[in-house]
């Protein structure tokens, strides 16, 4: 069951170094992460309803 508020997650210019438990999150359709300090993101794969992404302006080297 997927609940509206776990559709959209937006985390812009907080200056995270990570970010974790995205797996709580299965419904979740837009992630935007956009300039932050994440050098890697992980659990994507746990995203399954995931359609947009925006990772611009991190560190990012490292993803599953």
């Amino acid at each position: 069951n997927c609940f509206f508020f776990s559709s959209l997650l937006i985390l812009y210019l907080t200056f995270l170094s990570a970010i974790e438990n995205l797996e709580v999150l299965p419904c979740l359709r837009e992630l935007f992460l956009e300039q932050n300090k994440l050098s890697q993101i992980a659990n994507l794969s746990t995203l399954t309803s995931l359609t947009l992404l925006e990772l611009g302006g991190n560190r990012i080297r490292v993803s599953d």
